[in-house]
């Protein structure tokens, strides 16, 4: 019974680690956590074959290398299923992994060049076992397996449990109850085997770690089922995407192109040809050259405006041929003309002042008002204030920035700016200011309008008022400004007349008709007594 066990229950581990392997592998999605399975399992594969071979084996006297290969396939064992925790749960690369990784090289150079792991083979009825142990074997197992696995069963267990939204939570408590258990029993057998020297006892370990294999397969299944590879996703992308995608051959032949790329083949009358260069389909073009947003046209449909990009595609690091993306920005090009017209007739100007780079950006129409060429001048922070706004005014807009320099509510401004012909321009300028996550200002975006005709209007309608108002006020006539029952203004005279005490008692009067009959009572006594 313990010799059928001994042979078959290596190779039953074998088959069960090389169903999940090849599941695995069948997904074709090589994403991290899937790499790391597939080196546990290959791991495993390995070392349950060896040890089946061995147990088979007629003569292993002289083949130390064979012997000493078996410990070099299960040593990593502990540190590859840490590596596949560290992925399943989304835990960066830290100190402790690397430790682990350092005292499984240390153990593995032992075993090499030391007999501390591969003492003494003898061979019994039912094939090659440990006829004896190195004291410290079971040590160098302790740290290099059992140690690492344990800290992988605790990230699992604190994933649980501080993750109450995680979408693997059954497959991780699955992992977490069946390895615990396995492993207990590994330990337990292989303290017993190596404290009591039962080397001739039936061997857990192959079929122990092919178990957890099997615990671990409903989370690749429920990872890789969620979780999209590179490849779907570049290829969801690549079909979604709005703006045409063409893949060229070094010789600008294309070889695949998306739905919107191949609505622009078919408007044309090229569409019939087996192999079309896209040199045939834009103006000003060439497959040969890299472009980056260059604007031009469809050769048969030249009303409408494209924006091209175009960049080497390589795969390994080989030149495959060329990435070219076709954009229509028609309706961006219209819009941008009409901001600039509106801009125009309202003389009003845009720009944006970046806090982190210092750079700073105006609108073609801001350019203009300012009387300078962006061609040559380069607008920044302390040209714009020191060359720019009037001197008066650049201490109080330096005060209203900093106090709306934490705040994301749109803030208003009068200041002004003295040209280079020494005109004076007066501005309204709105600006907002933008925080990122950490509430650091990042950004300060505005408008700038030219308002000195409004504002000279304006003076002058004040002047005009206080000059009719002045004409009102002095007149020796009664004035009175009324409807049917409200007093709204009246002049001294008015007071006079109505023999009130002021202008503010005429006013509140609400009954006109009470007013108006005690002015004609004092008009008819005048009349009387004359």
């Amino acid at each position: 019974m313990i010799f059928h066990l001994n042979v078959f229950l290596p190779f039953i581990a074998f088959l069960i680690n090389f169903f999940v392997w090849t599941y695995v592998m069948s997904i074709g999605k090589f994403n991290k956590l899937n790499r790391s399975i597939i080196l546990y399992l290959s791991a495993i594969m390995s070392y349950s074959i060896l040890v089946f071979y061995i147990r088979l084996a007629q003569n292993l006297d002289s083949n130390i290398f064979l012997l000493k290969l078996i410990p070099m396939t299960y040593i990593p064992i502990g540190l590859l299923f840490l590596n596949f925790v560290y992925h399943l749960v989304s835990r960066k690369r830290d100190a402790l992994l690397w430790m682990f990784s350092f005292l499984v090289l240390v153990s593995l150079l032992t075993n090499a060049f030391t007999d501390i792991f591969v003492t003494k083979f003898i061979k019994s009825a039912w094939g090659y076992h440990l006829e004896s142990s190195h004291p410290l074997s079971f040590y160098f197992l302790v740290i290099s397996i059992f140690l690492p696995t344990l800290l992988g069963l605790f990230f699992l267990f604190k994933e649980i449990y501080q993750n109450q939204d995680s979408p693997f939570k059954k497959q991780i408590k699955l992992i977490l109850g069946g390895t615990t258990f396995i492993w207990f029993i590994v330990l337990l057998s292989e303290y017993t085997i190596f404290s009591f020297e039962m080397y001739e006892n039936i061997r857990f370990g192959p079929i122990s770690v092919a178990i957890v294999a099997l615990f671990i397969l409903p989370a690749i299944v429920k990872y890789n089922f969620i979780t999209p590879s590179k490849r779907e996703i570049s290829t969801k992308l690549f079909t979604s995407l709005p703006d045409a995608v063409f893949l060229l051959n070094e010789a600008g032949i294309i070889i695949e192109s998306n739905k919107a790329a191949k609505n622009i083949i078919e408007s044309t009358n090229l569409s019939h040809l087996s192999e079309l260069s896209a040199d045939y389909l834009f103006l000003n073009y060439s497959h040969e050259n890299n472009y980056s947003e260059h604007i031009t046209k469809l050769l048969f449909n030249q009303a409408k405006s494209i924006s091209i990009s175009q960049s080497d595609y390589k795969e390994f690091g080989f030149k495959m041929g060329k990435l070219l993306i076709v954009k229509d920005v028609s309706t961006i090009l219209l819009s941008e003309q009409q901001l600039k017209q509106a801009q125009e007739v309202s003389h009003t100007g845009s720009f944006q002042y970046d806090l982190i780079t210092e750079v700073v950006t105006w609108s073609e129409e801001l350019y203009r008002i300012y009387g300078k060429d962006p061609k040559v001048y380069n607008p920044t922070n302390s040209n714009f204030l020191s060359e720019i706004v009037h001197p008066e005014d650049k201490k109080r807009i330096e005060s209203l920035v900093e106090e709306n320099l934490y705040s994301t509510k749109p803030f208003e401004y009068n200041h002004r700016i003295i040209l280079s012909n020494n005109q004076e321009r007066v501005m309204h300028c709105k600006c907002i200011v933008t925080l990122n996550d950490e509430n650091v200002p990042i950004c300060i975006d505005g408008t700038a309008q030219d308002i000195t005709e409004l504002e000279k209007t304006q003076s002058d309608l004040i002047k005009s008022e206080e000059k009719y108002r002045s004409l009102f006020d002095n007149s020796p006539d009664p004035i009175v400004i009324h409807d049917a029952s409200t007093i709204y203004y009246c002049n001294s005279a008015a007071v006079k007349l109505s023999g009130l005490n002021s202008i503010d008692e005429l006013e509140s009067l609400k009954n006109i008709l009470k007013m108006l009959k005690k002015i004609f009572l004092i008009i008819l006594r005048v009349i009387m007594l004359s």
